[in-house]
């Protein structure tokens, strides 16, 4: 089993960047103005040549100043919503039936929201203390419910179990876990000497280890300590070694993006132009995006290029990859998906965001994504001039999107 944060709530979010709000909600279509009225009406039709080609629907329209990232299970969805200058909202559907079930189910504490998750059955979100984005307390519930709302005092995690949270403490350069029910009582180290990113991102737990990664690469520690935390070397076989994990890359090879899915860890590795190829161990790897994968517990196996010298990873942001299909967002606000045991076959454009940065692009999490067996939900983003400079091309509402997956 496979439990993963798909981004760092550590990563500042700069307000003249496109932010990682999200929302994605499934059921009948209609207009959803939070904290304000109730649903009604119907939302406009699907006009995208792509979106059309690839049975995407409008499910909604959303008006809210900020949404959160999406937590989804086998049943619900959830997010949180917040109205400039008012309170915040944890909400919950059906995913069978969104818009008749939509409902508050708690007023979370925190003043601005930054992502929302769900591990092991508990939904949990980082308390910041203001604008400035300073850490407090991880605020966490029971789902689907939201029982039994309480801080855990000190937490500064990413990514929990039944019993633990995990997440990199950058100043000490270390893996730490603690109790979640009180993280006061101390913290464990897990791993000590790591690389010190600005940001660690990307955890995932699996098969009894904690995976995250960094632009130099992809790392893995016990979650127990009991083993030495690993680095994945990127080579033409699956190879872990802690033998240079103090030491900065000097290849260059980054990591744009990781997942875990199925027995795979995937990676999209921006490819630069001197000394990539030895990192790669790859004669015929050309600059650029590339995406690959290798058997995370199998040493030995043999690397797999996913997607290469595509001019459709050209720009890639992000990356996610759920019951093999991959999906990925570009800086220039497309939509992709592909399935990963035949993507350049398979490979299809599911839609558009409705805004984009006039800024730099930079790195930004799928959090307005979300897969499950049947489809990919995703959100159409507005422009806000007020908080951000874009570029919008049609509604200032966020719309809610349903994409079929690809049949397998």
């Amino acid at each position: 089993m496979i439990e993963r944060a798909a981004a760092s709530w550590r990563t500042a979010l700069h307000p003249n960047v496109l932010g990682i709000a999200a929302l994605v909600a499934v059921g009948c279509g209609g207009h959803v103005d939070l904290g304000r009225s109730a649903p009604s009406g119907t939302p406009p039709p699907v006009t995208d040549d792509h979106e059309l080609n690839a049975q995407t629907t409008n499910l909604a329209t959303v008006d809210a100043a900020l949404l959160s990232s999406l937590a989804i299970d086998d049943e619900f969805l959830y997010f949180t919503s917040r109205l400039l200058g008012g309170e915040a909202k944890l909400w919950r559907c059906q995913k069978a039936n969104c818009l008749a079930t939509l409902a508050v189910i708690y007023s979370p504490r925190f003043v601005d929201e930054y992502g929302l998750r769900l591990f092991t059955r508990r939904l949990g979100w980082q308390q910041r203390a203001g604008y400035g984005y300073a850490l407090d307390d991880v605020e966490m519930c029971d789902a689907p419910d939201c029982n039994g709302p309480h801080l855990v005092p000190g937490a500064k995690f990413e990514i929990w179990d039944e019993d633990f949270g995990y997440w990199f403490d950058s100043k000490n350069a270390s893996l730490d876990r603690c109790p979640l029910s009180n993280c006061a009582t101390g913290n464990t180290v897990l791993a000590s000497s790591l690389p010190t990113p600005e940001t660690a991102l990307d955890f995932a737990l699996a098969d009894g280890r904690v995976y995250w990664s960094i632009d130099e690469g992809i790392l893995r520690a016990s979650v127990d300590g009991s083993k030495a935390a690993e680095r994945l070397t990127l080579g033409k076989v699956t190879e872990w070694t802690s033998s240079r994990l103090d030491q900065e890359s000097s290849s260059d090879v980054t990591v744009v993006d990781m997942e875990l899915d199925g027995p795979y860890v995937y990676a999209a590795l921006r490819i630069g132009n001197q000394n990539a190829n030895q990192t790669l161990d790859c004669d015929s790897c050309r600059p650029g995006i590339a995406v690959a994968r290798w058997r995370s517990s199998q040493d030995g196996a043999a690397r797999e290029w996913v997607l290469s010298n595509d001019a459709d990873l050209a720009d890639l942001l992000s990356l996610r990859v759920f019951g093999g299909e991959m999906v990925w967002g570009t800086a220039g606000g497309e939509l992709w998906s592909c399935l990963a045991d035949r993507c350049s076959t398979s490979k299809r454009q599911i839609g558009i965001q409705n805004a984009r940065s006039v800024f730099a692009p930079v790195r930004q999490p799928l959090d307005f994504v979300a897969i499950d067996e049947q489809a990919i939900f995703w959100l159409s983003v507005p422009c806000l001039p007020t908080s951000w400079d874009c570029i919008s091309n049609s509604s200032p509402l966020w719309t809610l999107k349903r994409t079929p997956r690809i049949p397998q």
